[in-house]
């Protein structure tokens, strides 16, 4: 039976859909999840901000925001690719990461970490 249910299936266009219109079945989407981030930078880092960058994530659904998290800690959503992040600590080290969440809503694995280390106190 499961053979005959497994050789009635196709996919198309991403959808799963069965052949035989006679018998129930459920409409299945795959959700492809968007690829993470990457190309993380800090740029006009100073004592207590800085501003982190990365690169568009393309995906078929498009993305809706990136969720920005700093030491673990969910921070923020921003629909560009920046993120001004500020009331830091001088002379600390912080590990930035950013998630990819697609209009289909699939999100992506977090990115590679960019640990980034802010001035000295001036």
């Amino acid at each position: 039976m499961l053979k005959q249910v497994l050789s009635s299936l196709s996919l198309q266009h991403g959808w799963i859909t069965r052949s035989n219109s006679n018998q129930p079945f459920v409409l299945l989407k795959l959700l492809r999840h968007p690829n993470a981030p990457s190309g993380l930078t800090a740029t006009n880092v100073t004592d207590t901000s800085l501003t982190l960058n990365w690169d568009a994530v393309s995906y078929p659904e498009g993305i809706q925001h990136y969720e920005v998290f700093r030491d673990g800690e969910f921070l923020d959503t921003r629909v560009g690719t920046s993120f001004a992040d500020s009331g830091l600590t001088a002379s600390t080290d912080y590990s930035y990461q950013v998630k990819a969440v697609a209009n289909n809503g699939a999100a992506s694995e977090l990115s590679e970490p960019l640990v980034v280390t802010t001035s000295a106190a001036v």
